[in-house]
């Protein structure tokens, strides 16, 4: 995954300006789920919107730029931008945006979600209230993606935040919310996995073998989901006896049928 440069480091004020970027580029998404591209007539954000937002990502800039110890961004699959900050050496922040996806989670991987444990240090409750309070000034927008191939859709473009008391778990909590990326623990293959597809007995048998692999000769299988727009990836990986990783890439893009 470090190879293919899923994650990558930019300036907090890169990152602010993309969300800014994103608003006011795509256009309000009309009633019905699916549109033709370039529709005549789209509406974009207003001018007294815009001001008002604008204002909204510097004060919160300004807020975390002042509050915090340090101050980083990162783009996730060269798209989605994220800020995350420390506060004190047992506190964390991420705030990020939604992203637009049509894929789900693979219905036929069995898994479960890691504890996380939420920090509720009192030292964070200042800064969560005015955090709050200016994400809040941001309500969601319902924005239009069009497509190539003649068809578009509607997303729920809204921000979210995460406290915790290492830095990677409040990412893992910001990108699990945004469902761009999610980090679960791989339980098992489904057996129903491909049933009515063609040759579907021979999948199904490759799909066993492979599933009684993870189970009896990796320990420590985790799944690593990846989605944007219409296609995603999904890397499981498991440790072996002698501390090697190995896993594989299933990747998938939707197929528009009007």
């Amino acid at each position: 995954m470090k190879d293919e440069q899923y994650i990558q480091k930019i300036s907090p004020q890169t990152a602010i300006s993309q969300w800014i970027l994103d608003e006011w580029l795509h256009p309000i998404a009309p009633q019905d789920r699916y549109s033709p591209p370039n529709p005549k007539g789209e509406t974009f954000l207003d001018v007294n919107s815009k001001v008002k937002r604008y204002k909204a990502f510097k004060n919160l800039y300004e807020l975390l730029n002042s509050s915090l110890e340090v101050l980083e961004a990162f783009t996730i699959m060269n798209y989605l931008c994220v800020l995350i900050g420390q506060i004190n050496n047992d506190n964390w922040i991420v705030i990020s945006p939604s992203a637009p996806h049509r894929q789900d989670f693979p219905y036929w991987i069995t898994y479960s979600n890691f504890g996380i444990e939420k920090n509720k240090s009192q030292q964070i409750t200042k800064l969560q209230s005015t955090v709050n309070k200016l994400l809040g000034t941001l309500t969601p927008l319902q924005l239009a993606i069009y497509g190539i191939d003649g068809y578009g859709y509607n997303f729920d473009y809204y921000y979210s935040y995460a406290f915790s008391k290492t830095k990677i778990e409040a990412f893992i909590q910001s990108l699990n919310m945004t469902k761009i990326v999610q980090i679960k623990r791989f339980i098992s293959l489904s057996s129903d996995y491909n049933q009515y597809l063609y040759n579907g007995d021979k999948r199904r048998k490759a799909i066993y073998v492979l599933n009684k692999f993870f189970q009896q000769r990796l320990s420590n299988t985790n799944i690593y989901y990846f989605t944007m727009y219409d296609c995603d990836n999904t890397y499981i990986v498991g440790e072996t006896p002698d501390k090697d990783y190995v896993g594989i890439k299933i990747s998938r893009d939707f197929q528009y049928n009007p």
